[in-house]
């Protein structure tokens, strides 16, 4: 009987007994929820297709191995991509809410550093109310929260920040002073409105196509789409792991 073997640290690999079709990725995302591809890696086993290996890295780490040959592709934030071949996976984004008792209709991707690392910000410096600003967030080791530090790096974030479990849990403390820091959804809560952010406004279209500046589009770079890359495509779009991918809480960018 075939077994599988699936070992779970900073290298998690999924093999099949007897196969040495071998397929080696590294996920580069800086921690995006990417379990749908282990997922499709298993399948691939049981059907005894390939094993399948994949690390976690760094972009300037795992690039230089893609281009010695040392993998085979890597995941990774298409900022990063410069003008290598790849496929778009998904798409993941931060938004800011606010009430609509609130006369704020955007602000710039630099005035949103500046409300996150303030000690205390204020409405007064961005439009003409003056309230201190009520910043409200996801705790910043979660999925939704650390699209922070995926868009603005590795910047002290102020401890006064509000963090909560659950949107529905900030969302009760949205009044015209708050602002709501968390994942793009195309139907946020009532009451509610997304600001823009240098313009744009955040659709399912804008963060897409990744013209919504807070906007994270993860890509497969790779320098050869190899047989087994094709395969390990074809299984992420079926119907089956496109619902995983958006139960994450990620957008599908896999055609179809």
């Amino acid at each position: 009987m075939k077994k599988i073997l699936v070992i779970i640290t900073a290298l998690v690999t999924v093999s099949l007994t007897g196969s040495d079709n071998f397929l080696s990725l590294i996920d580069a995302t800086g921690g995006a929820p990417t379990g749908f591809m282990m997922q499709a890696a298993i399948q691939l086993s049981l059907a005894g297709e390939m094993n399948l290996s994949m690390s976690r890295s760094v972009p300037s780490e795992a690039l230089p191995r893609l281009e010695r040959g040392e993998v085979d592709a890597v995941l990774i934030d298409s900022r990063f991509v410069r003008d290598l071949p790849h496929i778009p996976i998904a798409a993941d984004a931060l938004a800011l809410y606010v009430s609509t008792a609130n006369p704020a209709t955007g602000l710039s991707k630099r005035q949103v550093l500046e409300i996150l690392t303030a000690p205390r910000p204020n409405w007064k410096d961005y439009i003409h109310i003056d309230f201190d600003i009520q910043r409200i967030t996801h705790p910043l080791d979660s999925n939704a929260g650390s699209l922070i530090r995926r868009n603005f790096g590795d910047v002290e974030i102020s401890p006064e920040i509000f963090k909560v479990d659950s949107v529905s849990g900030g969302f009760a403390f949205v009044n015209t002073a708050s602002i709501f820091f968390t994942r793009f959804s195309p139907q946020p809560p009532v009451e509610v409105k997304a600001l823009t952010i240098d313009g744009v406004v955040p659709t399912i279209a804008t963060v897409s196509d990744g013209t919504y500046p807070l906007a994270i589009r993860y890509v497969l770079v790779y320098k050869t789409l190899t047989p087994k890359l094709q395969a390990l495509l074809f299984v992420l779009k079926q119907n089956q792991f496109r619902r995983i991918i958006n139960d994450t809480g990620l957008m599908v960018l896999l055609e179809e």
